[in-house]
């Protein structure tokens, strides 16, 4: 069936481009196009989807956009020059200039309901990225992107239940929706102090249907519309050309996958990430010899399901509180690990993790206590049984596994 379409607003101007309307915003001019070599886009499990969810499709020079995400990670943590995340490695680098990119794009959340009464902690956190950003990447210019709202900035009904409330779900609205007008209105009074920084787009679904849970995470054909949207918004904010060759209606409706934690991805040339929603949130549980059912075996008796754990919002995945390692095997051949969220749970010592698999280059990252990053395998050829170890056993939880 037809994708809907997916709105962003702009600072300023209004444009119909095609099929994606984008509406007058917060402030700005378009940007005039400059030779941009690395446009790196920071964020959080929303940002990966609609990245690889279609848009290295459809925009343009896709060779020069790159991505820097963390599971959960929202506007405090990211407002630390010394945040792991600003350090892990980038998905899809540019083809230059990937280590000093030109641009920076900080796609802004809160992993909490926003309290509405004031926007003074919020316009502080983003105070904090934008200085954080610099301290990394000191070249760069600095945009801030808020979180996909809701229609019209209108807030987006999610009934509780005893499992969200579990899950930390406080009012009855999606998050995203009810964060994404006061992150915007934030916005607009920091960048007024900061006048280095600026805004970039405030996207918009055009429909709540396209939200999948309470959080903000949206369905594969909500990702591919607001893929598609905000990368038409990117063309006309920052002056860029149109794709070339233009993406024709099948890149929209059939995009690279984006996070799912069920099979239902199509298992096409790009991304799947298995973020383990769906389990248990009581401590600890074996998990189940399949999950999701058809896509990964975990073997043996090694794992175990985690509810919310330290700064992983959501279920995950751990070793039995004697282990140290875990094996999975992928059940459809030629499939490539490309990387594995890690959160050390320890109080204090750090933890050595590693990814090893016959015939492939082990990857081994040091964890800080009370630090998440993403571990990146480099892989470039299928290898079916994957094992993980960290050195200090269940303190080490794992979330969102992507494969292609």
């Amino acid at each position: 069936m037809p994708l809907a379409v997916g709105r962003v607003w702009l600072p300023v101007w209004a444009v119909v481009c095609g099929a994606a309307l984008l509406f007058a915003g917060l402030q700005g001019a378009p940007a005039r196009a400059a030779a941009v070599a690395c446009t790196e886009i920071v964020g959080f499990s929303q940002t990966a989807g609609w990245f690889n969810g279609g848009f290295l499709n459809d925009v343009a020079a896709p060779s020069t956009w790159q991505l820097r995400w963390v599971s959960g990670g929202d506007m405090q943590q990211w407002g630390q020059a010394s945040y792991a995340g600003w350090s892990q490695p980038v998905e899809h680098p540019c083809a230059t200039n990937s280590n000093n990119p030109d641009r920076v794009i900080y796609n802004a959340t809160r992993a909490a309901y926003i309290d509405h009464t004031g926007n003074f902690a919020v316009e502080a956190f983003l105070h904090d990225v934008i200085a954080a950003a610099h301290a990394n990447h000191p070249t760069a210019s600095v945009y801030i992107q808020p979180v996909i709202a809701g229609p019209s900035l209108h807030y987006c009904d999610w009934p509780i239940t005893a499992q969200t409330a579990s899950e930390g779900q406080a009012l009855p609205f999606v998050r995203a929706s009810y964060n994404a007008p006061e992150i915007g209105v934030a916005t607009s009074y920091a960048l007024a102090d900061r006048p280095e920084a600026a805004m970039a787009i405030t996207p918009e679904v055009p429909t709540c249907d396209l939200y999948v849970d309470w959080g903000g995470h949206l369905t594969p054909a909500g990702y591919a519309t607001m893929a598609r949207a905000i990368a038409d918004a990117y063309q006309v904010r920052f002056g860029l050309p149109p794709p070339s060759p233009s993406p024709s209606p099948s890149a929209i409706v059939s995009p690279s996958p984006p996070p799912t934690s069920t099979p239902n991805a199509s298992p096409g040339g790009g991304n799947i990430v298995v973020d383990f929603n769906t389990l248990g949130t009581s401590c600890c549980p074996p998990m189940p010899a399949q999950y999701p059912v058809g896509t990964i075996q975990w073997n043996g008796s090694s794992w175990t399901q985690s509810p919310r754990y330290g700064a992983l919002t959501t279920p995950s995945i751990s070793f039995t509180p004697t282990g140290t390692s875990g094996s999975f095997t992928f059940l459809t051949a030629g499939r490539i690990l490309i990387g594995i969220t890690a959160y050390n749970g320890a109080s204090a010592g750090s933890s050595s993790v590693t990814i090893a698999c016959a015939g492939q280059a082990t990857s081994s990252t040091v964890v800080a206590a009370g630090a998440v990053a993403r571990l990146v395998t480099n892989w470039a050829t299928p290898c079916a049984t994957v094992t993980l170890t960290s050195s200090n056993g269940w303190n080490v939880n794992f979330d969102d596994l992507i494969y292609r």
